[in-house]
């Protein structure tokens, strides 16, 4: 486990953000055949990485958008943009909800709860409370 005190020598400038044993972790270390390894600095949560963000200490954060949205805030400092590289396959992810296969009538319940809280806009007041743009793509 490495922390920003690990790399006393090391730039600000050089450094990226995550929250360990993540996806944004994993890419990080072996991507271009690990040569960002050692500028990779693992936190306990994108939150605590955000902290070191703000204050300086970091370059940059990889981590999921609704979690760095949520721990920027109101700070627009910064921009938030998706990672463009082509060696990142995956750029969102689809959510859902699991029940047991013999329970069908709590699965549409569910799902019907779900799609009339979309509807009357509690999902996104949810959204934007907590400072996360609802994307719906």
């Amino acid at each position: 486990h490495r922390d920003l005190h690990s790399f006393p020598t090391r730039r600000s400038s050089d450094l990226i953000g995550v929250e360990g044993r993540t996806l944004s972790d994993a890419f990080l270390l072996g991507v271009l055949n690990g040569r960002l390894r050692d500028n990779v600095v693992h936190f306990a949560g994108v939150d605590k990485a955000i902290e070191k963000l703000k204050a300086g200490e970091l370059a940059a954060v990889m981590g999921p958008r609704s979690e760095i949205e949520n721990a920027m805030g109101k700070d627009t400092r910064f921009v938030i943009e998706t990672v463009q590289m082509p060696e990142l396959k995956i750029n969102s992810w689809p959510l859902g909800m699991a029940v047991k296969a013999d329970a069908e009538d709590l699965a549409t319940a569910l799902s019907g709860a779900l799609s009339e809280l979309q509807k009357d806009g509690t999902v996104a007041a949810i959204f934007k409370r907590h400072g996360v743009v609802l994307r719906t793509n």
